[in-house]
């Protein structure tokens, strides 16, 4: 509906965009505000600043629901061992602070070398970072699709092979398709630009998410051969260092 209204030629033509007032400033464009600015010239004032409202918003509840996992997978790694015990520390509530200010203090560090760098904080930080973190979500899910057949190739169970092996291997192998499409097509994620030539940017980000990875598997590997207790009990209940009991996430 956007698109037919502002015109299938100019939603995708940088220029068309600033000729046709679809920019905040007039010079440079940008795709994010089209719609608020197509709101604002159709229906009216009113209901541009609604959306715009509804839309920070909505990145409030994103952030903060991204900053309770981040959290509270520190939380789980300290209570197994893997971070240092202080990971795993809760209040009476819960929450697990620990991990909530390691979090706190990782972001501030990125949006201030955005800052720093005088970036665009929707157009490089909000976009750059969130379709990294699109990318990395594909992976896991095309990486726990296969562990699902692994899983069930080692254990004696009861469910049948369509549940076991089929549709989790057919999940795996569509899921890494879709991954390698959306790493070829990076830069045009980035730029939201169609014909947006490669760049480093491209390249960097994604050896940002597999170099994690790796150092992720590097470090399994040394706790299962020098701390297997450690590694066994990753994943599992247990109590933790804190003040309360509170139920892990895995």
């Amino acid at each position: 509906m956007l698109a037919s209204s502002v015109g299938p030629d100019v939603i995708t033509n940088p220029g068309a965009l600033v000729e046709g007032g679809y920019t905040p400033d007039g010079v440079n464009p940008d795709p994010t505000s089209v719609l608020f600015i197509t709101l604002d010239l159709q229906i009216s004032t009113t209901v541009a600043d609604i959306a715009t409202l509804l839309f920070c918003t909505s990145l409030f509840a994103a952030m903060l629901s991204f900053h309770n996992a981040v959290a509270r997978y520190f939380y789980a790694l300290g209570r197994a061992g893997v971070l240092p015990g202080a990971f795993s520390r809760t209040r009476a509530n819960g929450a697990p602070f620990v991990g909530s200010l390691a979090q706190t203090t990782i972001a501030a560090i990125v949006i201030a070398i955005f800052a720093l760098s005088d970036s665009d904080p929707v157009l490089q930080l909000f976009t750059w970072l969130t379709n990294l973190g699109a990318l990395g979500v594909i992976l896991l899910l095309a990486l726990a699709s296969f562990s699902v057949v692994g899983y069930f190739s080692r254990h004696q169970h009861s469910e049948t092979t369509w549940t076991t092996k089929i549709a989790p291997g057919l999940a795996g192998v569509l899921l890494s398709a879709v991954f390698v499409i959306v790493l070829s097509n990076f830069n045009q994620l980035i730029t939201g630009l169609p014909d947006a030539p490669g760049d480093a940017r491209s390249v960097i980000l994604p050896l940002i998410l597999l170099g994690g990875g790796v150092v992720g598997m590097a470090v399994g590997a040394f706790l299962k051969q020098n701390r297997p207790e450690v590694y066994a009990g990753i994943g599992e209940h247990g109590e933790e260092v804190g003040e309360d009991v509170a139920t892990p996430v895995r």
